[in-house]
């Protein structure tokens, strides 16, 4: 096994993971619950314009308007729908031998994959430490890209400051 020139490092990358892991899942949640919240709701506005027979009406809102529309979207093509339809294509065609059994086989067998490292954390949901500033009194080094960085000064995310401390 390979010796590790500074563990210290790795220790601060593996704790600055663990944070950030961990804001994303709670962000994840928060959009989750916020979108479900926000359809929720546009049932019962959708529900009220029908009662009211308004689906034609056009809202005034702070920064526009709220209409409503028909949105098509197409069904997603997941294998059981593309041997559905491939059933009904030779159904359709009249030729008297389906081949969905042999091409669905064929599709399987070279689907292929994609094969990439991860991460994977298993355990509790403890929450990891927020990573700390080094002990020698130097300042945590720059954020890629300067001290402005890729999310604003100093790496921080608004309102919680850097790297999610107050």
């Amino acid at each position: 096994m390979a010796e590790m020139s500074n563990p210290g490092e790795l220790a601060g990358f593996v704790r600055n993971w663990l944070h950030y892991d961990s804001l994303a899942s709670s962000l994840y949640k928060q959009a989750t619950r916020a979108r479900q919240v926000r359809d929720n709701f546009e049932v019962k506005v959708l529900d009220e314009l029908r009662n009211q027979r308004m689906e034609n009406a056009i809202i005034q809102i702070n920064n526009g308007t709220l209409h409503v529309v028909e949105e098509r979207s197409p069904r997603s093509l997941s294998l059981i729908r593309i041997e559905e339809l491939l059933h009904k294509y030779f159904h359709k065609k009249g030729h008297g031998h389906d081949e969905t059994k042999e091409l669905m086989n064929y599709i399987r067998g070279n689907r292929g994959y994609d094969v990439s490292k991860k991460l994977k954390k298993s355990g509790g949901p403890n929450l990891p430490p927020l990573p700390q500033p080094p002990q020698h009194g130097g300042a945590l080094p720059p954020v890629h890209g300067g001290p402005m960085g890729p999310m604003g000064p100093m790496g921080s995310m608004g309102p919680m400051g850097p790297m999610g401390h107050n």
